[in-house]
């Protein structure tokens, strides 16, 4: 099993990658989670997502990201949320969208 602080690492190097240069980590959080039958993590992943222009869609890499099949040994991505924010126009005119992705992990046992 992964140290937890690993699979939260993990968890935003694969959200990077997969956005490229165009998403800026604002914050990442994590808090212990369990139910009955299985223990884990809840984790949040702040992004800015920097846009061509005020009408562009969001990455595509978004809205695959609930399906995603994420490389953590010994532990599962139950359930992914991703909630994007209203377009704003940033520094020197670039617009931006802030994005959070929810994701709960739980022990693969």
């Amino acid at each position: 099993m992964m140290a937890r602080k690993d699979i939260a690492a993990r968890l935003v190097r694969t959200v990077l990658a997969g956005l490229g240069a165009d998403a800026t980590l604002l914050r990442a959080d994590e808090r212990e989670w369990a139910s009955a039958t299985f223990s884990g993590a809840r984790h949040g992943i702040d992004l800015s997502i920097r846009l061509a222009c005020a009408d562009a869609s969001p990455p595509a890499f978004l809205a695959q990201l609930p399906e995603w099949e994420f490389d953590l040994p010994g532990e599962i991505v139950a359930d992914c949320m991703v909630a994007l924010g209203q377009r704003e126009r940033g520094a020197g005119g670039v617009w931006q969208m802030p994005c959070r992705i929810e994701l709960l992990t739980i022990a693969a046992e």
